[in-house]
């Protein structure tokens, strides 16, 4: 009987220490709304720098763009400021390689609020 005491009163304290300490606290709280904007954004900003080299013709999706976050908005700061280094990448080595050369950036600004 004595020595399940003991364990337990290990155990309590292991999880008393735990609680102290924070270890099993659950994770602060994400804003998980502006993550995903964040998110939709660089897609969308890759979607129309991509458009503009596969066609290259073609103003829709410049416009869509533009029509949905305007001209004063991270996305469109994104879109800019990548606009020439993403052509001269991917006309050079292609799409991907332009999208991954790039992604850093294109995030960092669409996460700006």
């Amino acid at each position: 009987m004595r020595a399940g005491r003991v364990c337990g009163c290990a155990a309590g304290a292991v999880v008393a220490l735990a609680v102290v300490c924070g270890c099993g606290a659950a994770p602060p709280a994400v804003n998980l709304t502006a993550s995903t904007a964040a998110q939709q954004c660089v897609q969308d900003v890759f979607a129309v720098l991509a458009a503009m080299i596969n066609k290259p013709y073609d103003d829709q999706p410049f416009a869509d763009f533009v029509a949905r976050y305007g001209t004063d908005s991270p996305a469109y700061t994104a879109y800019r400021d990548s606009f020439t280094a993403f052509y001269s990448e991917a006309v050079s080595r292609g799409v991907p390689s332009a999208k991954q050369k790039l992604l850093a950036g294109v995030t960092r600004d669409c996460s700006a609020s």
